[in-house]
């Protein structure tokens, strides 16, 4: 059995690194894999742009930011124009908390993006 996941209630508008606060992890605890696209909606920029830098952190707690770890990276090339998108197949177990991190814009002002997919459960 497969559910679909929104990790963006909304397209989510950055302008420098930054990452999902801590009270919007989404839980994904039950699950033990994910597929999940990030989309460009918007990109502000002066001149050429390489690609947002975005990945997927998971973790045990959400009190802290410590102890989050990436399970997976978006390949910033793919997501360098409005309308691509880049997607990521997670097969390792997951801890019980999942967020978003942007570690770079490369070369844009600020980038609009959104992250959709799918949890499942191995054997399901």
């Amino acid at each position: 059995m497969a559910d679909e996941f929104m990790l963006t209630a909304r397209p989510i508008r950055v302008t420098g690194p930054a990452a999902q606060q801590l009270s919007d992890a989404l839980d994904v605890s039950d699950y033990d894999l994910l597929d999940a696209v990030c989309t460009i909606d918007g990109i502000e920029a002066g001149g050429a742009v390489t690609g947002l830098a975005v990945r997927l952190i998971s973790g045990m707690q959400k009190e802290t930011s410590t102890g989050w770890v990436e399970v997976a990276a978006f390949t910033p090339g793919g997501l360098n124009t409005v309308g691509k998108a880049d997607a990521v197949h997670v097969s390792e177990k997951l801890l019980k908390y999942l967020r978003w991190e942007v570690t770079g814009l490369g070369g844009a002002t600020a980038v609009v993006f959104d992250i959709a997919g799918m949890l499942r459960r191995r054997g399901a």
